[in-house]
């Protein structure tokens, strides 16, 4: 008789957000999030080569739960160089969509 099975699971419901500089330079970059309740979050990351990545809603402190509608932009030196909008939902699991632009 074979006993209880010994794998577990896990998961989680995130979004990756990432820019990288082609030339490989180094610099900052500020991934800033807008909720529906129009709650604004940061997180700083530096990069160099390669993509430099956050994770939603782990990266990001503070994070009221709303769901709803959200947008987001990567700021360098004072630049936005990369954005979009995605729809964080909670029935009955939280599902993230992406939301893409024509």
């Amino acid at each position: 008789m074979r006993g209880p099975s010994p794998w577990q699971y896990s998961e989680e419901v995130a979004l990756k957000l990432g820019v990288r500089n082609k030339v490989g330079e180094n610099f900052t970059v500020a991934f800033v999030i807008v909720g529906p309740s129009g709650q604004r979050l940061t997180a700083v990351k530096a990069g160099g080569e390669g993509f430099t990545e956050v994770a939603f809603p782990a990266d990001f402190q503070g994070w009221d739960g709303k769901t709803g509608s959200y947008s987001w932009r990567a700021i360098v030196a004072s630049e936005s160089v990369a954005g979009g909008s995605f729809v964080y939902e909670y029935d009955p699991s939280p599902t993230i969509r992406i939301v893409r632009s024509k």
